[in-house]
């Protein structure tokens, strides 16, 4: 049986993804992995999201919505 997972943002643009995604991915990753290995609590990963966002996920997360309601929504 074989399995797909389409990746819907690949076709989302966000300046802001473009300006700092690879910065907010490293840290966003590290952090997971941190949590899944124990080393990090709750706390620390709900501040490492809290971070990402800061920094600038909420303002991909808002690009990316409009984009896809530009373009995609029906």
């Amino acid at each position: 049986m074989e399995l797909a997972v389409v990746d819907l943002r690949a076709s989302l643009l966000s300046d802001t993804n473009v300006q700092k995604g690879n910065e907010l991915k490293t840290a966003i990753t590290d952090a997971q992995t941190k949590y899944v290995m124990g080393e990090l609590d709750e706390k620390g990963w709900n501040d490492a999201v809290a971070k990402w966002r800061k920094d600038g996920g909420d303002k991909i997360i808002e690009e990316f919505t409009a984009d896809y309601n530009a373009n995609h929504a029906k």
